[in-house]
């Protein structure tokens, strides 16, 4: 829900996503209270979109050893016209994460806004990555956020920390992380 909410949302008040025209598909593949995404359905929805006409197709998703199903799936649906849009991940390492790293992949580092966050959040905790200090957008700091996972493979950065989006129950919240930046550039690259 939240991850929807920042690529599409149409909420009539302040917030919503950065693509609210256009039309969201989503595709189940963690099975019901699983912990962990099973490949083979990852493999089924990334194809399935591509193949049924989705241009972009984000993956908040990610972890565990390279997969060849996965790969050949996001170059099957660059084939057919989609780009895959992946988070690389949140462990703070040099290693963006599967499906991330693949060829034909746009993987979305996180930045933020220092002091950008709402108030009675943990973001104020988030470590940063001094070199990116200076830069100001409306009046504050920009940082890369200390979680985000960084490499060769990293296309571009988009805002990742303290997300407002919608949460189950006409709701909305605030979520940090690589998955919160990919369906933000998602948006972008669909506006």
């Amino acid at each position: 829900t939240h991850v929807g909410g920042a690529t599409a949302s149409r909420a009539n008040g302040w917030r919503r996503g950065q693509a609210a025209q256009v039309e969201l598909h989503a595709y189940r593949v963690f099975e019901q209270n699983a912990i962990y995404a099973n490949n083979l359905s990852i493999r089924d929805a990334i194809v399935h979109a591509a193949q049924t006409g989705c241009c972009l197709i984000n993956l908040s998703l990610g972890g565990g050893p390279w997969d060849r199903l996965i790969e050949v799936a996001v170059q099957t649906a660059w084939n057919l016209g989609a780009v895959c849009v992946a988070a690389p991940g949140n462990d703070g390492v040099p290693e963006v994460d599967v499906p991330g790293r693949y060829p034909y992949v746009l993987a979305i580092s996180a930045f933020g806004l220092d002091g950008a966050w709402p108030s009675n959040t943990t973001c104020e905790l988030e470590p940063v990555d001094a070199p990116a200090r200076g830069k100001r957008i409306n009046g504050k700091e920009v940082f890369l956020t200390g979680f985000s996972n960084y490499g060769p493979q990293i296309s571009f950065t988009a805002p990742g920390s303290a997300i407002v989006s919608t949460m189950p129950g006409d709701k909305y919240g605030v979520m940090s992380g690589t998955s919160m930046a990919a369906p933000v550039a998602t948006g972008v690259l669909a506006a």
